[in-house]
């Protein structure tokens, strides 16, 4: 069980490590860990195209499979860009924390443990679907992106449901003023 004093304290030590200097992590460096973590996806989504394409089709239909080929990199560019976009702000503020406050977080570890189940989720969910979409038809993968994209919107929120009873009143609070520790100035005015 966790105790609200201790998310409490723990949002103000993070608030507190970030009210020092920092340095702030590149493009990439944010989108780096975005894009690892992302790998079982693509794998999931390159072994339901394979196995689709083995059960169905021989190596004559190579324009069937050659259009197969080019589904799944639209698929895999498109469900990257959609985490990229949902999940940027948040990787961009865990690295703006040194490691050691990162590693101490009861919070930090608290939104790593429920995201790291939630995915897990998504892809056992998916490789059903990817199951269900195969056995009832040659063309019918297709309509895998589809399902990445609805469990993803689902998965969010999902996960922010499921963060959210960590959000006290004072822990909301105390994250309100990462954003002035996170941009150089207010009104025109340093941040202290």
């Amino acid at each position: 069980m966790v105790k609200k004093s201790e998310l409490e304290t723990d949002a103000k030590i993070l608030v507190q490590s970030l009210s020092e200097d920092y340095e702030i992590p590149t493009s990439w460096a944010v989108i780096s860990p975005i894009v690892k973590k992302l790998r079982v996806i693509y794998l999931v989504n390159v072994l339901a195209i394979i196995v689709n394409c083995a059960v169905y089709y021989s190596l004559i239909d190579v324009m069937f499979v050659s259009g197969m080929v080019f589904y799944c990199v639209l698929s895999c560019v498109s469900i990257t860009v959609i985490v990229i976009v949902m999940a940027y702000g948040q990787t961009l503020l865990a690295m703006s924390l040194n490691e050691t406050t990162r590693k101490q977080s009861l919070i930090y570890r608290l939104l790593t443990k429920s995201l790291k189940r939630c995915m897990s989720i998504l892809v056992c969910v998916n490789i059903i679907v990817a199951a269900i979409l195969i056995i009832n038809g040659p063309n019918n993968i297709i309509y895998y992106g589809l399902s990445w994209f609805a469990s993803l919107m689902i998965g969010n929120v999902v996960f922010s449901m499921s963060i959210s009873r960590y959000m006290t009143p004072a822990v909301t609070a105390t994250f309100s003023k990462i954003g002035e520790f996170l941009s150089s100035s207010r009104d025109g005015k340093d941040v202290a």
